[in-house]
């Protein structure tokens, strides 16, 4: 199972640093142009279960600014500026993506759309690595925005247009994918050549592994290559969750916490009929079926438990959504720690709904926008 290294920072209580006026040697500097806010939120991705977590707010000076990341390894941030940290769920902030090393210094130019990093050596082939990613991602960002208005039209069928969407996304992954094979066998002794094992389609991460000089290989880059290189087993545990995932089978049991930060045990409903709910403010297919949701509540709270999951968003804002959708029901969320419930649940499409029995037993997964979630339910509760 995934292991969850970012557990590594310091992500407490978010803090507010004031933009370098004195030498501090800071590892994340720069200038910034065009930024209309005055200040940028520092994120840290989660490789392992592919979320991003704001951990801090730096306020700039003129548009400079300084900070250090709180991790003992290799990790990739995102900055953005704070007047883009929206929690609508429309658009994805555009950001600067770093990968943050302890030890080196590097240093940000430029605008958030168009940026170069210099800094210590390190970072010398930082731009022609951007380069190679920074087109794969904008590529990616307008296939997102293409179909993210056909996932809130009324009737049309999620899942066509979810693999046609995932589709355009692999195409352009694997062109990318050559590029970046290439890229590290031209280059083998150089550290940030491993940054690209990131983009390799999984069947050839392994080889672009071998590829890399013994030194580069078993040095400080491998704590973040390897998040990428353990996706064929992360694979391997969602096939042995899905076996776990059947009609007559217990639900696993999980602990999350809930909107007041306390625990939410699955477990304690015993004796009840559940209705778990795996959703995310930034799914368009999520957003659109509250109102059904909401009616079913109304119509079986007395005799069901409604549980819903948020996946893939930041505390802050999914605290925001459950206010703006005003969801009445038991709201947790899922943030892959201690273990990633999505992932126990083999949820690989949003929204899923599983509904358990009182005595604790699977009655069925639904995957995706369905309306047979609402039908079993009638039938069930007659």
């Amino acid at each position: 199972m995934k292991k969850n290294y970012l557990s590594l920072l310091c992500a407490g209580v978010m803090c507010v640093v004031q933009a370098c006026s004195d030498n501090h040697p800071y590892q994340v500097s720069g200038k910034l142009t065009g930024v209309k806010s005055d200040s940028l939120v520092i994120r840290v991705v989660n490789n392992y279960y592919g979320y991003i977590e704001p951990i801090d707010t730096v306020v700039m000076k003129n548009g400079s600014f300084g900070f250090d990341v709180p991790a003992s390894i290799a990790t990739m941030i995102m900055i953005a500026p704070l007047s883009s940290d929206k929690a609508d769920g429309k658009k994805v902030p555009s950001g600067i993506f770093l990968l943050a090393v302890p030890g080196e210094q590097a240093v940000v130019s430029g605008t958030v759309e168009n940026y170069i990093i210099t800094g210590s050596d390190f970072y010398k082939p930082y731009n022609e690595i951007l380069a190679i990613t920074n087109p794969v991602m904008k590529q990616m960002d307008a296939i997102t925005e293409k179909y993210r208005p056909l996932f809130a039209t009324t009737g049309t069928g999620c899942d066509s247009i979810s693999s046609a969407c995932q589709l355009e996304i692999r195409q352009v992954q694997d062109k990318a994918s050559d590029i970046a094979l290439q890229y590290i066998k031209d280059y083998p002794d150089q550290e940030l050549s491993a940054l690209l094992i990131a983009g390799i389609k999984p069947e050839d991460r392994q080889k672009a592994v071998g590829m890399l000089s013994q030194s580069v290989r078993d040095g400080r880059m491998a704590a973040f290559y390897q998040a990428f290189v353990e996706t064929d087993e992360s694979e391997r545990y969602f096939t042995r969750a899905a076996k776990n995932i059947q009609p007559g089978l217990t639900a696993p049991d999980f602990t999350l916490k809930n909107l007041n930060g306390k625990d939410f045990v699955l477990s304690s409903l015993r004796g009840k009929y559940i209705v778990l709910d795996f959703w995310g403010s930034w799914c368009g297919a999520c957003i659109k079926e509250i109102p059904d949701l909401k009616k079913t509540y109304e119509q079986y709270n007395d005799k069901v438990e409604f549980v819903s999951i948020d996946c893939n968003d930041t505390r802050q804002t999914w605290e925001k959504a459950v206010a703006q959708y005003k969801l009445p029901w038991t709201q947790v969320h899922n943030n892959g720690i201690p273990a990633d419930v999505a992932a126990l649940y083999a949820v690989t499409l949003y929204p899923s709904k599983c509904i358990i029995d009182p005595n604790g037993k699977i009655v069925k997964m639904f995957t995706g926008e369905t309306s047979e979630f609402y039908t079993s339910l009638d039938e069930l509760l007659k």
